[in-house]
Formats: structure tokens, sequence, C-alpha cells
């Protein structure tokens, strides 16, 4: 048709099932790797402590780390530093940074036409963050470096989406896998974290749920269960 003869149209057609099973996994696994992340900052904020109830919380956080097949079993018992390095560089576990997010850069390059330019340089950029070697032997600051920058890539990938993608069919699906993905991960968080006698075990779920200022805005006083 003549330029001035083509019709307006409002929708994109039907969604292809593989397409929606790609934004599905994308999402899921973007949301599992800030998770992990959460997880992996949260044990080196506290690595340093040296009290006792601080060196309790960090073995809980290793366990839970290794229960999600981001570290080998037998590491938790290491220092939390080599555990937080393991979180973020093994090949070898499905749970660990570099398989979560080859996997959604993999997903998400089946459906690159439904991604901005902007976005899929975000996954790009975090699949070179995470696959960059740390010096060894790690440190804190290193690592604490590497995680904030990963979240801020992530932060950035879900503004996106958010922001920037036509909210039809595939945008439900994407949003249908980070809301169920952080769903399972805030229950996993509760889990651990809710129902313990840990002292600043809620002040971890807080952090990991990313809730701080909403707890501090609406109760002036230190974490209990029932407000957090």
């Amino acid at each position: 048709p003549a330029p001035d003869r083509i019709t307006i149209s409002r929708a994109t057609g039907a969604l292809p099932s593989r397409a929606a099973s790609n934004l599905f996994w994308v999402a899921r696994y973007v949301e599992r790797a800030e998770a992990t992340l959460r997880l992996v900052r949260a044990l080196v904020t506290r690595a340093g402590d040296s009290d006792e109830a601080a060196t309790r919380v960090v073995a809980r956080i290793c366990e839970l780390l290794g229960e999600w097949e981001a570290v080998p079993t037998d590491l938790p018992n290491a220092k939390p530093v080599f555990v937080a390095a393991a979180a973020l560089q093994n090949r070898d576990l499905d749970g660990a940074m570099p398989y979560l997010v080859a996997a959604a850069r993999s997903a998400a390059s089946v459906i690159r036409d439904r991604f901005s330019p902007d976005a899929w340089r975000a996954l790009t950029d975090l699949s070179e963050l995470i696959n960059a070697p740390i010096d060894l032997p790690p440190t804190e600051s290193a690592i604490f470096e590497r995680v904030n920058r990963a979240l801020r890539i992530i932060a950035s990938f879900s503004g996106l989406a958010q922001e920037n993608m036509s909210q039809l069919a595939g945008w439900r699906f994407l949003e249908l896998g980070r809301r169920i993905e952080r769903a399972i991960a805030t229950c996993r968080f509760v889990d651990q974290f809710a129902f313990t006698k840990l002292d600043g075990a809620l002040d971890v779920l807080l952090e990991l749920a990313d809730s701080q200022i909403t707890y501090r805005l609406r109760y002036v006083m230190v974490a209990a269960r029932a407000p957090v």
C-alpha cells in the first residue's frame, strides 16, 4: 500500500508459545540471579563481624547458598569470602551466577527482537561482568563492588522491561516469571530467617527483601517478627 493508505494497527498478532516460554524463563533466571546476589551481598557485609551472632547468621546464609546449589555443598565450611566468590564464579552448578546469567541470555537470544537494544545490552553487560575473573585471593571489597554493579544492571534491565516493552501478552509472561520467582525466593527467605532465634536474622530478611526503608518509616524500633 502507499504510505498514505497504510491501515493503523494496534495489535501484534498471536504470541508464539515458544516466545512466551522464553520470556517467562528470562524473567525467572534474572530474578533468581538477583536473589542470589542479594544473598551474597548479605554474606559479604557480615563476613568481617567476629561476634557469635553474626557468625551464626553467616553460617545460615552459607547453608542456604549450598541448598540453592549456588556453591558446592562442602564449601559452606570455608571462609565466607570464598563462599561468596564461588557463588559468583562457579561454572559447574545450576544455582551459581555464571549458569543463571548464561541461561537468561540464551533464552533472550531466541527472542531478541522482543527486547529493546538497551535491554539486550544490559544482559550482555551482566554476562561480561559475571564472567570477568576475580583477583585471587578474593577480597570482601572486590566482591561487594561486583555484586552491587550486577544488581544495578539487573535493576536497569527490569526497569527497561517495565517501561519500554509493549505491555501485551509477551510482557505478561515476563511479569509472570518475575513475580513467581520472587514469591518463591521470598518464601525461602522467610522460612530461613523469620522463624529462628538467631540475632540479626530479621535484619537479614529485611535486607534480602529490600524493605529496610519501609520498615523504618513504619516502625521506629528494632526488627521484630510480626511487623517484619
